[in-house]
């Protein structure tokens, strides 16, 4: 349904672009325009047709050209349409404003001497949406292009009521939507093991979406985990399923690492037994929710109440389904951190999910009863983030 949307959106706006390519005949040199738009237009159409057709063409995209489709049709074209038609009824209305006010006068003033050709309010505007939509485009190429390789560290510190007091302290490497593949591998990836490894956690937990798309690129990814110090525990997301569920359960496995799929598996940190609980995504054509609750109600029999609990969940709402079965610690990601935020708390963030960054918690009469951390996480599907930075996030968890 999302690809559905945004396509339908990009192709909706491809097509009132190149109807105001109509409005150019009113600028100087118009032909000169017309073609060098037609020309732009014939280069997109071909270009995403290569990004949509990949293994057709035999040739695989380069980075720079992907990221720009990307961009291009998903962003920068409905923005830019967005704003020319913003700036064309703002033009409508200031132009029946002002015959509304006209007065008649006796004699028209004299229009001053021009030394050469000079663009009217129409040709401007006309200008001014036709070029949005590429500007819009390399401002953004250039900023994802620039910061794709980048993170941060985050520290988030999880109070809660009902923490075993040797746990005190005790602290996670939450490394999420990794997405190996088209736009994060090579050096990043030995990048962010360096990083999770200075952290000097108890152990590191991952939340899904391992790869971006291909399982080809599994045993690059799996080269990254294996460098990563101490025990390491996994949960499946959405990308990570996207040619073969049970291929990439079956090459995570033989790599030797857990990972749970409606499954628990149990450590033991200074002492304290700590129980991981890992969610599968997804099922049937339920709705996202009620997937979810499927999976938790599936794993009730496998908890242990001597335990702490920890819960690994791909899809951020499994925290409401977690806090009614009074699981403490949710961990999860999927959200991107909104991928593109106007600012902390505007954006694709919360427009699509109730936990999208950061720490949530669910308070009771003697203090926080239940958190989640939701992450950003650290790779990237989508070549641009605003206001959403890339992550690693270290939890640390306190006795309120």
């Amino acid at each position: 349904m999302f690809w559905t949307v945004m396509w339908t959106v990009a192709g909706c706006a491809a097509l009132w672009w190149l109807w105001a390519h109509l409005w150019v005949g009113s600028l100087p040199r118009a032909r000169w325009w017309r073609a060098v738009l037609a020309a732009f237009s014939l280069a997109q159409i071909a270009a995403l047709g290569w990004a949509l057709a990949p293994t057709r063409v035999g040739v695989e995209m380069p980075t720079f050209v992907r990221a720009w489709v990307y961009i291009w049709n998903m962003l920068a074209l409905p923005l830019g349409v967005i704003l020319g038609v913003t700036c064309a009824v703002g033009w409508g209305v200031w132009r029946l404003t002002v015959l509304a006010r006209r007065r008649p006068k006796l004699a028209p003033a004299p229009a001053p001497a021009q030394d050469g050709p000079s663009l009217t309010r129409r040709q401007l505007l006309a200008a001014s949406a036709v070029a949005a939509p590429p500007v819009l485009s390399g401002v953004g190429l250039a900023k994802g292009l620039w910061e794709l390789d980048s993170f941060r560290v985050r520290d988030i510190t999880v109070p809660l009521a009902a923490l075993p007091g040797d746990l005190d302290g005790a602290t996670f490497a939450h490394v999420t939507d990794v997405h190996v593949g088209r736009y994060t591998r090579g050096a990043v990836l030995r990048e962010i093991a360096r990083r999770v490894n200075s952290l000097r956690c108890d152990a590191v937990l991952m939340t899904g979406d391992l790869i971006d798309r291909n399982l080809s690129d599994l045993p690059e990814a799996l080269v990254m985990v294996a460098r990563f110090d101490g025990p390491v525990y996994l949960c499946e997301g959405n990308h990570d399923l996207f040619e073969s569920r049970e291929g990439f359960a079956a090459g995570v496995r033989a790599a030797g690492f857990p990972l749970l799929r409606n499954e628990a598996a149990t450590l033991r940190l200074r002492g304290v037994p700590v129980q991981l609980l890992g969610i599968r995504w997804g099922g049937p054509g339920r709705g996202r929710d009620a997937s979810v609750e499927d999976h938790l109600r599936e794993i009730e029999n496998l908890r242990d109440p001597d335990a702490f609990q920890i819960l690994l969940a791909h899809h951020p709402h499994a925290f409401d389904g977690a806090v009614r079965r009074g699981i403490p610690l949710t961990l999860g990601g999927h959200t991107h951190g909104g991928q593109l935020m106007l600012s902390d708390d505007a954006g694709a963030g919360p427009l699509l999910y109730r936990y999208w960054s950061g720490l949530y918690q669910s308070d009771g009469p003697d203090g926080p009863t239940g958190a989640c951390v939701i992450s950003n996480g650290v790779g990237n599907w989508f070549p641009l983030r605003l206001n959403a930075p890339a992550e690693v996030v270290r939890v640390t968890l306190r006795r309120a």
